[in-house]
């Protein structure tokens, strides 16, 4: 009798040891299609996205981070012993951290392109000190995008696609390419970072110029008309660089701004000359190169 209590108890013993195996599994299982679930949740808010609406994009990006930050607790609280079930978990968590650092980049350039329409703003009302200010932000907003697109770069290259859930396929393939291109985008914008600077220095100095010009402060006026000459030329020179931007919009507004600072500088240079002219009481040269300075706008 003892010997089939034994037996009974050993086989109740391994049926309940199944039980909680099935369990592991089920929850472990349960747990790795919610993550997914969420997962997707965040990829087409992402997807979705309208790029003009700053706002729209701001709370688009914020859902989406915490679609993946709950995915991401998930994945590291779920334990399972099914091969398969880890591998679903390991490249689930790097697409996760991937989406993270992506969107925290994101995030940045949303702000810098915020930053850069104050800084024109500000340029267009004459407000240089508020400009730079902006100016400022956006460099800081750009600098603070680029380490978390260069984790996000490195985290792409870490993931197997042949891993990867079929439902989030189509949209990580495009934006792990977007990554790249934010990348490129981004080293850009430093470069403009500076054009705006010498921008706004040149736009400072033709102000002091024509002040001193109406003001028959005539070397005075030439001296503010060939810095301005130095800082349009700077800024013309930049934006050259980025005429071939992968960003249409940043190499087609560099193309016109370096036509029409062609035409500022050829303005100033010969502003300068006839306020010297003018210094040496030799009018009729001094109106020539006035008449030239009008003509470069035609």
């Amino acid at each position: 009798m003892k010997k089939w209590i034994i037996m009974v108890v050993l086989v109740v013993m391994l049926s309940i040891s199944g039980c909680v195996e099935e369990e592991k599994q089920s929850a472990a299982s349960k747990n790795i299609e919610l993550a997914t679930s969420l997962m997707a949740s965040g990829e087409e808010l992402i997807e979705d996205m309208d790029t003009d609406s700053t706002t729209d994009a701001r709370n688009r990006l914020y859902a989406a981070k915490v679609s993946y930050e709950e995915s991401l607790e998930l994945l590291e609280n779920t334990n399972t012993e099914d091969p398969e079930e880890q591998k679903l978990i390991d490249v689930n968590t790097i697409i996760c951290n991937y989406y993270l650092e992506s969107i925290a980049a994101e995030e940045d350039l949303l702000d810098c392109y915020d930053y850069l329409s104050k800084a024109r703003t500000y340029i267009s009302l004459e407000e240089y000190d508020e400009a730079k200010k902006e100016i400022s932000k956006f460099g800081t907003s750009v600098d603070s995008a680029m380490p978390n697109l260069e984790n996000a770069r490195e985290l792409s290259s870490e993931i197997e696609m042949d891993d990867v859930p079929l439902e989030l396929k189509p949209v990580l393939i495009y934006d792990r390419e977007s990554v790249f291109t934010n990348l490129d985008i981004s080293s850009e914008l430093l470069i403009l970072e500076k054009s705006l600077y010498s921008q706004v220095d040149g736009l400072e100095n033709l102000d002091m110029a024509l002040e001193y010009m109406d003001e028959e402060e005539w070397e005075d006026a030439q001296n503010y008309f060939e810095y301005t000459v130095s800082n349009f030329t700077e800024t013309r020179d930049i934006l050259a660089d980025l005429e071939d931007s992968q960003y249409s919009e940043l190499s087609i507004s560099s193309i016109e701004s370096v036509i029409i600072y062609d035409a500022s500088i050829t303005f100033a240079e010969h502003c300068g000359k006839a306020c010297e002219y003018m210094a040496k009481d030799n009018y009729d040269k001094a109106d020539e190169e006035f008449e030239l300075a009008l003509e470069a706008y035609e």
